[in-house]
């Protein structure tokens, strides 16, 4: 059970970051032309409002689809605030779970105490994510793939580790892990890396400042790097689940 809980989380974690590029492009008046949750073929497609919405396959990922002429069209300021409300509404929920795990942690020490409690982690939870990514980023420049061993998980990694804080902490942990992934989200996709929304927001603020020809080498050799990571580290995190690990 505690792996289905996980499981649930981490879409909705996944599932806010991607609605309020949305909501934002929506708001700006762009067009969302579909959304929905998963990887694979559809098993159910219906409507939420006025926007077509599937379920498909493999429940691990949430996309929007916004119109991309509009997108475009709609200047580099309507661009950065579509591409940098998903990473900032991330960083906003996990924030607020880890403060809400951290008032419950302290309510022994009364209203002011409670809160008291969840404002450090808060702040400790923030500032030891966006460190430990400055860190993991240092490292991959420097050479050292043992990182992409030790340091960094995909899904399965994530959602077996929130599995564990609530088999083993309970509910309260479980919560605050919950925030620092959503954190980790939101400050990972800030990285300046097409196709994460940092590197989208580069590439919309160089654009025409910079030849079409050498943005486009750039963003595809920085989506292969970002492709080379995902696979990596999940079938790393497959290989842990099913064989135990490397020992490192």
């Amino acid at each position: 059970m505690s792996t289905f809980w996980s499981a649930v989380v981490l879409i909705a974690v996944v599932s806010v970051h991607e609605l309020a590029h949305g909501l934002t492009a929506v708001a700006l008046g762009m067009s969302v032309r579909r959304a929905g949750i998963g990887v694979g073929p559809a098993v159910w497609r219906g409507v939420i409002g006025r926007t077509p919405f599937e379920v498909r396959t493999i429940p691990c990922l949430a996309w929007v689809d916004v119109d991309a002429a509009a997108f475009r069209e709609s200047g580099r300021a309507a661009q950065a605030l579509v591409l940098g409300a998903g990473p900032a509404a991330s960083i906003v929920l996990g924030m607020g779970l880890v403060f809400v795990a951290g008032v419950f942690a302290g309510r022994a020490l009364g209203f002011a105490g409670a809160v008291k409690v969840g404002l450090c982690s808060t702040v400790v939870a923030v500032t030891g994510t966006a460190g430990g990514l400055v860190a993991f980023i240092c490292k991959c420049l420097s050479g050292e793939v043992r990182v992409l061993v030790s340091d960094v998980h995909g899904v399965i990694g994530v959602v077996k580790g929130l599995a564990e804080a609530l088999a083993l902490w309970g509910p309260e942990v479980f919560v605050a892990v919950g925030g620092l992934v959503s954190v980790a989200v939101g400050l990972f996709n800030l990285i300046p890396l097409p196709p994460l929304d940092g590197g989208r927001i580069v590439v919309s603020v160089l654009k025409g400042a910079v030849s079409d020809r050498y943005l486009a080498l750039f963003e595809n050799c920085a989506a292969l790097l970002v492709a080379l990571l995902v696979v990596v580290v999940n079938l790393k995190d497959l290989i842990v689940l099913v064989f135990g690990g490397f020992g490192v």
